[in-house]
């Protein structure tokens, strides 16, 4: 057993109180504009959950990117589907002017994320700890997955065995999205890295700005025109 799990095979962590002073610097510098590594920004977490950044968190880059599409205007809010130790919204944050918001339904990592998000004055990032399909989508004005549902369907990609999973709850939660943002309004922006499940077709309305490769996959960018 990992020192990241207890026995129920539950996700655990322990949460820093104070950053260390490289932390504080790498993310000034993100701040302020240049771009720093994966590796310096993983170092915000606990050490036990860096190595999961590869596979799990959004690259700095790749945030970036995307929040830049998604944070149209400095009203802007964004809901990271999925959200992990909350990355990219920390990053977006950090780097646009929009408010973030991350929905993630493992306690320990929700309070990880919101721990930085306070250590480090990132006060337009905020985390949720629940089910997005629980939740009233229509105060955000664009989203962002990163294939939040893979775990459904691939054992492969599940950080512990607290959370149900099944390829018919996997159909569910995309059919719950497709709905959600088929009702959204025109100007809605969505970016997905890696798609967002099981090759997930966009609803009629929205027109493909951008789909170019970037680390380990495609960032997908989409605007609702009608």
């Amino acid at each position: 057993m990992s020192n990241t799990e207890t026995k129920s095979g539950m996700l655990q962590v322990q949460n820093r109180i104070e950053p260390a002073q490289h932390e504080v610097l790498a993310l000034e510098t993100l701040r302020q504009g240049a771009l720093i590594s994966d590796k310096q920004f993983d170092r915000v977490y606990p050490l036990e959950l860096r190595d999961l950044s590869h596979r799990h968190w959004t690259p700095v880059r790749v945030a970036r990117r995307a929040a830049s599409f998604l944070a149209c205007t400095p009203d802007t809010r964004v809901l990271d589907v999925g959200s992990g130790l909350g990355k990219f919204c920390l990053v977006g944050a950090l780097t646009t002017m929009a408010h973030y918001f991350g929905v993630e339904q493992r306690k320990s990592l929700a309070d990880i994320a919101t721990a930085v998000a306070r250590q480090h004055g990132v006060s337009r990032a905020q985390f949720l700890n629940m089910n997005m399909a629980e939740m009233d989508w229509s105060g955000f004005q664009s989203f962002y997955f990163y294939n939040p549902f893979q775990e459904q369907v691939d054992p492969t990609a599940r950080l512990d065995d607290s959370l149900p999973c099944s390829l018919q709850l996997c159909e569910l939660y995309l059919a719950l999205v497709h709905a959600r943002l088929a009702a959204a309004p025109a100007g809605t922006r969505v970016a997905a890295y890696h798609g967002i499940g099981l090759g997930l077709q966009m609803p009629e309305g929205y027109e493909l700005v951008s789909d170019h490769p970037v680390g380990t996959g495609n960032l997908q960018l989409w605007l609702k025109i009608q």
